[in-house]
């Protein structure tokens, strides 16, 4: 070969690698890439939400949570509407309830309405309704708060008990902030990163547009739970009409519905809602113009399982949009995805989906022990072998420690901890992918959430937000080989970790038996 011919090729060789370089460093990443048009388009039509342009600030831990509520109080003109599963009557949920007396006698006019599931009053030890949840009645007035879906209505699908349950956490004020997430309202949530009490939840706030998609998501099963509470209000048994009648009113906002009941020589009836009284109000959906420190795209998704439903060969099957935008999105990913799941009690399609990422990117997830469950030992157990499933199939699983170990090491020391309590139970719902997009809100994506449960969820296309739930995963982690604490002033170098690993080892040891067989399907149920 020529002597002139090797600066050439040398010469092109840099030329490639330098082209090479340039186009990696110009790949889009995730959240770019979910902004395409078609993209957007797809998950329009998959979440039955558009997305908009918000400010959006991360509220990691009750403690955060409850000053950013407080503030939204302080500031609120026209309304508040809370949905919330379970408002106990302890500390926080008595100051919660003081901050909305002080609002009611600021402002008399002010609309406070709150939704709760059926069973929240018994769930929160206030078994007749007569403590929190008759003090709410009486501060909101009994039109503005209603149970979700009381058997007592007597309607034939209310009495499936185990079923359409209210778990979604809507926290609206005035039609421009939001904050959404896992906490209820009670100490266990609120006092998160401040006590021994509090868990490790996640919220989020976001001011702008997004808070009136949150309105919706709030009064439409608000004003049909006060339709279904009439007696002899009208509303199809027939599934097919109940379809008809829900997905007309839940995704294209219209709520005067004709339907034919079921049998021969039935009349039409008509369900007819009053939505149009709200949406076309300024008070509660006030002209929101276009923000420069709105920079963060968010999209909501909300589930409800007797609106998510469709006919498939006859047979009614649920449907979870959640899941559904998680099969979209995943192909997109291209590094890793690490998840906060309370409780992996999972679906085969979760799992699958979740095994089916783990074959391309790295999938890690942080999940309660046994010592940090708040469901006890049956919980627990149900869900090992979904985490063995997941184990086999190379995604790391680790078991948050809670604060047992750390209360021994006070006893151990006899000391008591400056400022450190992580969280006694994991009960934060999340999922970070490729640190650039994020999902955040009440969905455990578990089998309960996925069939049962009304829940929802924040799609979150912004890297910061992404990086900084990442970060908390990480932190999470607990990966520094020095794991210091201050305990009475004093430090220590022992500190006890975060969380463990659950290895295969564990998990082929103790996964024997007849009960792991059993537990799982019985959780469906319970």
């Amino acid at each position: 070969m020529p002597k002139i011919m090797w600066p050439l090729i040398v010469l092109n060789g840099f030329l490639f690698s330098f082209l090479v370089l340039a186009q990696e460093s110009t790949t889009p990443d995730l959240a770019e890439v979910l902004g395409y048009v078609l993209n957007k388009s797809s998950l329009d039509e998959i979440t039955k939400s558009q997305e908009t342009n918000n400010k959006a600030t991360l509220l990691h831990l009750g403690v955060n949570s409850k000053r950013a509520r407080i503030k939204l109080l302080a500031d609120a003109k026209e309304y508040v509407f809370i949905t919330v599963p379970y408002w106990y009557g302890d500390d926080e949920g008595k100051a919660m309830y003081h901050e909305l007396k002080s609002l009611k006698e600021r402002n008399p006019n002010i609309d406070i309405k709150i939704m709760v599931d059926w069973t929240s009053p018994a769930s929160t030890g206030d078994f007749f309704a007569s403590k929190m949840y008759l003090q709410l009645k009486k501060l909101v007035g009994r039109k503005n708060i209603v149970q979700w879906n009381k058997f007592w209505n007597f309607r034939g699908f209310s009495f499936k008990l185990a079923e359409n349950r209210i778990h979604d956490k809507v926290f609206v004020v005035d039609g421009d902030k939001l904050i959404m997430g896992g906490m209820n309202i009670g100490s266990e949530y609120l006092q998160g990163g401040l006590t021994k009490v509090g868990w490790h939840d996640t919220d989020i706030l976001f001011e702008g547009p997004v808070a009136q998609v949150a309105t919706k998501v709030f009064i439409k099963p608000f004003l049909l739970q006060k339709h279904l509470d009439k007696l002899g209000g009208n509303f199809p048994t027939d599934p097919r009409m109940q379809l008809k009648v829900l997905h007309y009113y839940f995704y294209y906002d219209i709520a005067r519905i004709p339907y034919r009941p079921a049998g021969f020589l039935r009349t039409e009836k008509v369900v007819d809602l009053p939505l149009g009284h709200f949406l076309g109000n300024p008070r509660y959906f006030p002209l929101v113009g276009e923000n420069e420190g709105h920079t963060t795209p968010v999209r909501l998704i909300y589930d409800n399982p007797f609106v998510d439903r469709k006919f498939v060969k006859n047979k009614i099957m649920h449907a979870s949009k959640t899941l559904d935008a998680l099969e979209f999105i995943l192909p997109h990913a291209k590094h890793s995805m690490r998840l906060f799941i309370p409780y992996l009690t999972l679906s085969d399609r979760m799992i699958k989906i979740l095994q089916k990422a783990a074959t391309r990117i790295k999938v890690q997830i942080i999940t309660n022990s046994l010592k940090s469950h708040d469901l006890g030992k049956f919980n627990f157990y149900a869900a090992l072998p979904t985490i063995q499933r997941l184990v086999d199939a190379g995604i790391e699983v680790y078991a948050w420690q809670g604060h047992k170990d750390l209360l021994e090491f006070e006893k151990k020391n006899n000391c008591e901890i400056d400022d450190y309590w992580p969280g006694r139970t994991l009960h934060t719902k999340a999922v970070i992918l490729d640190r650039s997009v994020a999902i955040l809100g009440s969905n455990n994506m578990n089998v309960r959430s996925e069939k049962h449960n009304s829940e929802i969820m924040a799609l979150i296309r912004d890297r910061e937000i992404a990086k900084q739930l990442d970060d908390v995963f990480e932190y999470d982690l607990d990966k520094s080989p020095e794991r210091t604490l201050s305990c009475g002033g004093k430090i220590f170098a022992d500190r006890p970790p975060r969380v463990l690993p659950i290895t295969k080892t564990y998990l082929d040891t103790t996964v024997r038996g007849l009960k792991f067989r059993i537990y799982p399907s019985l959780y469906d149920f319970l």
